[in-house]
């Protein structure tokens, strides 16, 4: 099962076995700060930007779930297979 916890370790001994995440992550990237501003000027939406940091191979790395708000997914490096639904 998923849960959500502090990490138990050192980022290299955690991630072979988890994803590692960090939600508002423009709070403490500024490339991803910029990214959100950029985001909110152009939408008038408000904006964050979450990041997850995986293992290559890791089989699952969050389980099947539903957002409440819309999502954009940017993957910048890797491969994964991503399976959308309907909305419940």
């Amino acid at each position: 099962s998923w849960t959500s916890a502090p990490l138990k370790g050192p980022l290299a001994e955690v991630l072979p076995a988890a994803t590692v995440y960090a939600n508002n992550a423009g709070m403490y990237m500024p490339a991803l700060a910029e990214l959100c501003i950029a985001g909110v000027e152009t939408f008038g939406w408000p904006i964050t930007c979450n990041a997850y940091l995986s293992a290559p191979g890791l089989q699952v790395s969050v389980p099947p779930h539903t957002d409440r708000q819309d999502v954009l997914v940017l993957q910048t490096t890797g491969r994964k297979r991503w399976k959308v639904y309907a909305p419940p």
